[in-house]
């Protein structure tokens, strides 16, 4: 699994980096990544997709990839 996050850059726009842990991570490390970021940001946003290529996916479905 590859964690993604949108973040802003200096000039203003976004781009997807990627966060959390390692690809081959199990799912109580996944769980515990989201929770301590929860902790920062109560307004966030995790959604599994079953894909592939995340990079693909982002490039494909973004004016800005």
């Amino acid at each position: 699994m590859t964690c993604l996050e949108r973040v802003l850059t200096a000039d203003g726009s976004y781009r997807w980096q990627a966060a959390g842990p390692a690809e081959s991570a199990g799912s109580d490390e996944i769980a515990e990544f989201l929770a301590r970021r929860a902790r920062f940001d109560e307004d966030l946003w995790a959604i599994e997709l079953d894909i592939a290529d995340a990079e693909r996916f982002i490039a494909e479905t973004t004016s800005s990839g």
